[in-house]
């Protein structure tokens, strides 16, 4: 279902589209709002959306934000097979490449996906999702998140204090703070240099490690996109005409 035809995900046509005034203020702050969230936490199911941006997303701003390819969305058998909506776990949302230009276009800082990562890859970015929602973390747009394997991550809790999140089968403490302290080291000064040891260990003492949990999902390697369903096509057009959730 697509309401403006001449629209594309071009980074001309995403800039086009939104200085058109096709889309009212309150519109386009809705989508900005889904964009935030996937632009720190890439991969989440609706319940994390709804959480992390801080209210409940109305179906209709969801559907708009899929219509412009500004997200993706992957719903497992349970939703793709339902004419109705279903509890929130099972829909998947990613970064569109509209989203991708958006974000750029913005000058936001942003995470995404590499076209070559893996379903373990983003398997990883789910579950940290799900641990750090179930803890009350924070991401950090941070230069100390392993944002090439994704094995761990720099968050913030509830007190402030620093945790990297980490998955024990994939690496160990050790080698995160080898990793940390090589990223540390080419931010100091010549200066500091002499006394990198010193200066890394006062910095590395502020962290709590914890590891990461799997969590249960209906998140698989087989789901992908299917708009040609006339069961989506039904849920696409109700969602769209809704004016919340």
């Amino acid at each position: 279902m697509n309401h403006w035809n001449t629209y594309n995900s071009s980074k001309f046509q995403v800039e086009n589209f939104f200085r058109s005034n096709k889309l009212s203020q309150f519109q386009i702050d809705e989508l900005v709002k889904i964009l935030n969230v996937l632009a720190k936490y890439m991969l989440i199911d609706r319940n994390i959306l709804n959480v992390r941006a801080g209210q409940k997303i109305g179906l209709s701003h969801l559907q708009r934000a899929i219509n412009l390819d500004l997200i993706i969305e992957l719903k497992d058998f349970k939703a793709l097979n339902s004419k109705t909506e279903v509890e929130d776990h099972h829909y998947f949302y990613t970064l569109g490449f509209a989203g991708i230009n958006f974000l750029g276009l913005s000058n936001k800082e942003f995470y995404y996906f590499n076209i070559a990562d893996t379903f373990n890859d983003k398997q990883k970015v789910l579950m940290f999702n799900y641990e750090a929602h179930n803890k009350n973390y924070r991401l950090l747009f941070s230069f100390y998140n392993d944002m090439k394997y994704y094995n761990f991550f720099h968050c913030k809790n509830d007190l402030n204090k620093d945790i990297i999140l980490y998955f024990e089968k994939y690496i160990s403490i050790n080698r995160i703070e080898v990793i940390m302290k090589k990223k540390f080291i080419s931010r100091i000064t010549e200066e500091q240099f002499k006394i990198k040891d010193d200066l890394f260990d006062k910095f590395i003492s502020q962290f709590d490690f914890e590891t990461i949990e799997f969590t249960a999902t209906s998140f698989n390697s087989d789901l992908k996109v299917d708009y040609g369903s006339y069961n989506n096509k039904i849920s696409a057009e109700k969602r769209f005409n809704a004016t919340s959730f």
